[in-house]
């Protein structure tokens, strides 16, 4: 006989555990904690400087710091990278929502849709000099901040 056992976790807690595996390696409390016009949060390092940004027809941002831009874009006509060589583009989930992680040379950027009624949220994270960059991606840096993003 094989007994077949459920655990029902509250959202908050699925929140957390999806955050923690994707975040064991970093110190997520010196972390600060980003809500552009109380849309959205995320979370990213403290090193992270908010930039001047003027946007057209969407909320955006950038957030920058030694080596690394921060990106982020909300609206009906953000990037969907259809003209950029893809190294990768498969599903992703967060607790937030499902979403798309892709994968280019010089850069990694997660969609989800979910986040506004009729708007999709585009978070990328690349090398702060695209042309001069040497090394690889962060990775679990950018799956990490794309984990800690919550619906306000």
């Amino acid at each position: 006989m094989v007994t077949l056992v459920v655990f029902m976790v509250p959202i908050a807690a699925q929140t957390k555990a999806v955050t923690a595996l994707q975040c064991q390696q970093y110190k997520l409390t010196e972390w600060q904690r980003i809500c552009p016009q109380n849309a959205f949060c995320f979370r990213c390092p403290a090193s992270f400087q908010a930039q001047k940004v003027i946007a057209i027809d969407s909320l955006s941002g950038t957030l920058e710091e030694k080596q690394w831009v921060l990106q982020y874009d909300v609206g009906q006509y953000i990037n969907d990278y259809s003209h950029v060589e893809v190294i990768k583009r498969r599903p992703y989930s967060i607790a937030a929502g499902e979403g798309e992680l892709i994968i280019m040379t010089e850069k990694i950027a997660f969609i989800i849709d979910d986040i506004l009624p009729s708007a999709p949220l585009l978070l990328e994270m690349s090398h702060k000099q695209l042309l001069t960059a040497k090394g690889k991606l962060d990775v679990p840096l950018a799956k990490c901040i794309f984990s800690t993003i919550t619906k306000t």
